[in-house]
């Protein structure tokens, strides 16, 4: 598409310098909500019996298919991609959702294989739920390694399971820990800051809404059991291959990450859905008797749109942007190699938040008559790249997505709508930036943790002065250059993790210059 055919046409091209200053403070994905929203997670009560019966979880190992089925999730000519996962760590989930007011349980088992170079004692999951809810609301049963029980030792407000092994599990070697999972959905509670798990509109939202492998870092001290805040986004995870089978009421549309590879009515009222995923980090689930679908194809992904009724309008918008995003990041960053990218509309308190293969966006945005609509969606989909596919400490490290994706905003202004709108949006955030320290505000580094922020100066430093990092490296070695570095960037860390060392490291190696002055300013404060 040419730069002339943008989205940001007629009034809104008049209004989007105004509207900028109050479009920026709201929030993405998780990055900004007002300090009253922002209070501690509550210390958990003992734990309360639920109204909940977990099926009794199977010893026998899960019925792994062979790796080629997962073929259906990658984008044609990205199969290959698959090689590198035939061996590597892999997740079965057999997930029952009841009719409203929802419960989901079900089996779960982790082909879990050690990729570091240390030999382990036990494997440690994150159960999201209980952080989202403040209270144990996922419950786990019949916790299994190999066949042989298991008695897991919980922690961090019962959001840590840690389960022992029963011999050590040396490098290459492979565990498979399986278990009963399930929880309870309450109806129209918001039950975390940006409404990430819930059934709200008539949506239920389930990310994360199982047991997930944490990150084994051995040079931060082994097993991640840090504690998220609740004002940035909670997962830290690696890429694995998950084969999901769902059993859901069968008035209900199903968005899910991943392919469906079939879909089969029982007779009874339910309905399964069999699905594959390629390397992603994270899996999640979103049904709504409501959702009408809108589909488009850009590069070879088909780009689904699932939105309330009554919206038509706007839901052509999010296509024909998301479309453009794609096309923009597919040339700017590297190639999209999933099949599938799915926009749902749901009642989450955030602008946005990001999945792998699929973000949503805020009822209370879905207007294209307002600019911030086209700015979350280019955001969103930034992530898939930075978060998705690029990988990162999204609690220690946030700005290697989030400043990453807000600059792509840019990217995607200047690719799909035209140059001037990329400079006034960087003028923006320079000029944000530039006030709050004359009005005394003290400066603070792009990449520190989540927690050092406050509500406030994660927005300002992340999310604004995050970007004009990468615009200053752009403006220093060149557009091309600049284009280069990203390439390979995405290349290197591709399904991976990075780090800020790791960004400095490709930065220095493609620039040919000593970047520790700049880091040092910008990025560490060291």
């Amino acid at each position: 598409m040419k730069k002339d055919d943008g989205l940001l046409t007629g009034q809104n091209k008049v209004v989007i310098g105004l509207l900028l200053a109050v479009v920026w403070g709201v929030s993405l994905a998780g990055c900004s909500t007002p300090d009253d929203k922002l209070e501690l997670l509550p210390t958990l009560a003992p734990t309360q019996e639920a109204d909940l019966v977990l099926p009794e979880a199977s010893t026998d190992g899960a019925p792994f298919s062979d790796i080629s089925v997962h073929a259906a999730a990658m984008r044609p000519g990205y199969e290959g991609d698959l090689d590198a996962f035939a061996g590597a760590t892999r997740y079965w989930l057999d997930a029952d959702i009841s009719s409203p007011p929802y419960s989901i349980v079900g089996h779960e088992n982790v082909r879990y294989v050690n990729a570091s170079a240390d030999t382990l004692d036990e494997v440690v999951f994150r159960l999201y739920p209980n952080f989202l809810a403040g209270q144990e609301v996922l419950l786990v049963s019949d916790v299994a390694v190999d066949g042989s029980p298991a008695e897991p030792v919980y922690g961090v407000n019962r959001t840590v399971m840690a389960v022992p092994l029963p011999q050590p599990l040396p490098p290459g070697g492979t565990a498979e820990v399986s278990f009963a999972f399930g929880l309870t959905v309450a109806r129209d509670e918001v039950t975390d800051t940006y409404g990430r798990l819930g059934d709200l509109m008539d949506v239920l939202s389930l990310p994360s809404f199982f047991p997930l492998l944490s990150v084994y870092d051995a040079e931060r001290g082994g097993w991640w059991r840090e504690r998220p805040s609740l004002q940035g986004d909670p997962v830290y995870s690696e890429s694995a291959l998950f084969e999901v089978h769902l059993t859901v009421p069968s008035e209900v549309v199903v968005v899910t990450v991943g392919q469906t590879l079939s879909q089969s009515d029982n007779g009874d009222g339910t309905t399964d859905y069999h699905v594959v995923t390629g390397p992603v980090r994270d899996f999640a689930v979103y049904l709504s008797q409501d959702y009408e679908l809108l589909s488009g194809s850009q590069d070879g992904v088909m780009v689904n749109v699932f939105s309330l009724p009554g919206e038509e309008d706007d839901d052509a918008f999010a296509l024909r942007a998301t479309q453009q995003a794609l096309e923009a990041f597919n040339r700017e960053f590297g190639e999209y190699p999933f099949a599938e990218l799915d926009v749902v509309e749901t009642g989450t308190l955030a602008g946005g938040i990001e999945y792998p293969g699929l973000f949503v966006v805020a009822n209370g945005v879905w207007d294209q008559e307002n600019p911030f609509f086209e700015m979350v969606i280019a955001h969103e989909a930034a992530h898939q790249w930075w978060y998705s596919l690029v990988g990162n400490d999204q609690v220690g490290q946030p700005w290697l997505d989030e400043s990453m994706a807000q600059y792509a905003v840019e990217v995607y202004l200047r690719e799909a709508v035209g140059p001037s709108f990329a400079q006034g949006t960087e003028a923006y955030y320079s000029g944000s930036v530039e006030s709050y320290l004359e009005d005394g505000g003290e400066d603070m580094p792009v990449g520190l943790p989540v927690s050092a922020y406050s509500s406030q100066t994660y927005q300002l430093f992340v999310y604004l002065k995050g970007p004009l990092f990468f615009d200053l490296l752009e403006e220093t070695y060149g557009q091309e250059a600049m284009s280069e570095f990203l390439h390979t960037y995405f290349d290197t860390y591709k399904y991976g993790v990075a780090t800020t060392a790791g960004l400095q490291r490709t930065a220095e190696e493609v620039f040919g210059d000593d970047l520790d002055p700049l880091f040092a300013e910008w990025v560490t404060a060291e």
